[in-house]
């Protein structure tokens, strides 16, 4: 919170950075998955969801600089176990 108040304009630009990190690996999964597969199948959305999780972990980066970070256990688990559902998806598409 004292983050925000000494720079407002910062924080907000942070804000808008830790959405577009948050949904990056999510769109890029998608154009990837539907280039090749574009009819898609269940196994497209373990890796949608993956690629939310792992942008859960790119988030939380971004969370270190405003004060809201969730600490490395996080980031490590949430690159894991995206990493792996994204492994499991693309091998059945």
């Amino acid at each position: 919170m004292d983050f925000k108040l000494r720079h407002p304009v910062g924080y907000g630009f942070l804000v808008l950075l830790a959405i577009v990190v948050l949904m990056l690996p999510f769109v890029l999964y998608c154009l990837y998955a539907f280039s090749v597969n574009p009819e898609g199948n269940g196994w497209t959305l373990l890796g949608f969801a993956g690629a939310f999780i792992i942008g859960i972990g790119l988030f939380n980066f971004v969370a270190i600089i405003i004060g809201q970070y969730l600490g490395h256990l996080v980031s490590i688990i949430s690159f894991l176990i995206g990493g792996v559902m994204i492994a499991v998806s693309l091998g059945h598409i």
